[in-house]
């Protein structure tokens, strides 16, 4: 099993829309924090992933909604690798409420590696890093 990185938050209030929701897009900035951090925790942090000998790149990305969040409630934001192809590797993340355990969004986003000779798979050393138990932590950003 590929190791799980959480990190723990409270909805703030700018992040409500005019319903005293979560915008929508808001998810979504949350699972790319994540992720960003996520690679950051295993050395890989924005530069080393968009270089001269390397590019990640999101091509795709499906999220699922399954209950609005509210201001001020805990959330617990998981990602993890989920899967990896020739070219691409997919990033599966899912937005909890930390107290009650409801699952509230699941995103998979999918980026494309390349590097100076065009399309290549993910760098053994990444998928190295991505499967060690040294992901597996919780930050709580809040």
């Amino acid at each position: 099993d590929v190791p799980l990185y959480t990190e723990m938050r409270r909805v703030e209030y700018h992040e409500l829309d005019q319903n005293k929701h979560v915008n929508n897009a808001v998810y979504v900035g949350w699972v790319e924090q994540a992720l960003t951090h996520s690679l950051r925790e295993i050395g890989w942090p924005p530069d080393r992933l968009l270089s001269d000998t390397l590019a990640m790149r999101r091509v795709g990305r499906e999220i699922e909604y399954f209950r609005s969040a509210l201001d001020d409630e805990p959330m617990r934001i998981t990602t993890r690798l989920g899967e990896v192809g020739i070219e691409r590797a997919a990033w599966l993340s899912e937005i909890w409420h930390a107290d009650s355990n409801e699952l509230i969004a699941r995103d998979r986003t999918v980026f494309a590696f390349s590097n100076a000779n065009g399309a290549c798979g993910i760098p053994d050393e990444l998928y190295s890093d991505l499967t060690s138990t040294a992901l597996a932590t919780t930050k709580d950003i809040s």
